[in-house]
């Protein structure tokens, strides 16, 4: 069988909607050609290999109106922001501002919606989606309260923070009358600055679920000359307890366990008290806790 004939230029490589490659003038032959896939009706894209979440966004784009966008889960992917594993599903989730009807489709989840204060439309990775603070207000229905800090963490994080506390506080008051605004209220109070991962974020809310006191999240620890040892993840500063989760990263990579080696004498030197744990020890996180972070907090004179 003779090869497929080479697309247009501009169709090369990238998903295209069929009705701009007959307008190229290609035809119906070569769209149904072998080097060629389908993920939704009239669009096709490069065949041989599997698609990515963010390549379904770019090609079902094509066949998106200009005025309909990204939101929901889908948005909060593209934002790159902590979802629940359960709302990470195929279905895209697809906007129209009202009063317009809201997209159908396969595989299209559709939403009518009505941008409410500081709401905006951005482009992210090259793909049209409601921005991130208002992403996190509109999954509030969707999310529990924990899931909401999560994920509300993660727009105010320590490096490329992409929202600010102010900014946070300022949209949930003005979303008042909107679904799930009470469990967004309750998230809010939660919701702290600066963290690395969602895991220290779950690590923070289990240590304050069972019993003790709220750490601060990633300061900068000094040693007794004023140089600095580096960023804690959950600190005791009154205690002189540390207590950081530990990725894969860690074991994995030999520059970053060699500077965790340097790192954990330092604080040794200092005389911190420096509990690790890791995905090993998680299933049984309330454990550790309890027996780990309670006997160090209490040797450093904590009485609770």
């Amino acid at each position: 069988m003779a090869a497929p004939g080479p697309l247009p230029y501009r169709l090369r490589g990238r998903p295209f909607s069929v009705q701009d490659a007959q307008a190229a003038g290609v035809t119906e032959q070569r769209l149904r050609a072998s080097d060629l896939d389908s993920p939704f009706p009239g669009v096709r894209t490069p065949a041989g290999t599997e698609p990515t979440f963010l390549d379904l966004c770019d090609a079902r784009q094509v066949r998106m109106d200009a005025d309909q966008f990204y939101c929901h889960g889908t948005a909060a992917r593209i934002h790159r922001l902590t979802l629940p594993r359960r709302l990470e599903g195929n279905d895209l989730h697809v906007a129209v501002l009202a009063p317009g009807r809201a997209p159908r489709g396969a595989g299209i989840i559709g939403h009518q919606v009505t941008l409410l204060g500081d709401s905006f439309l951005c482009i992210a990775g090259g793909l049209r989606a409601i921005d991130p603070v208002s992403t996190w207000l509109q999954l509030a229905a969707d999310l529990s309260v924990r899931e909401l800090i999560i994920l509300g963490d993660s727009l105010v994080r320590r490096q490329y923070p992409i929202s600010t506390m102010d900014t946070l506080r300022r949209r949930v008051q003005g979303n008042r009358g909107q679904r799930g605004q009470r469990k967004v209220q309750a998230a809010l109070r939660d919701v702290r600055a600066g963290t690395d991962s969602p895991r220290e974020t779950e690590l923070r809310l289990e240590i304050v679920d069972a019993g003790y006191p709220e750490p601060q999240v990633n300061p900068k620890i000094f040693d007794s000359q004023a140089q600095l040892i580096g960023f804690g993840d959950l600190v005791y500063f009154e205690y002189k307890v540390l207590v950081e989760y530990d990725g894969d990263q860690h074991r994995t990579d030999p520059v970053q366990f060699g500077r965790d080696l340097t790192r954990q004498q330092e604080l040794h030197d200092e005389d911190w008290i420096h509990l690790r744990i890791s995905k090993y020890h998680w299933p049984n996180r309330r454990n550790v806790i309890n027996e780990h972070l309670g006997r160090a907090l209490r040797s450093r004179g904590w009485r609770g």
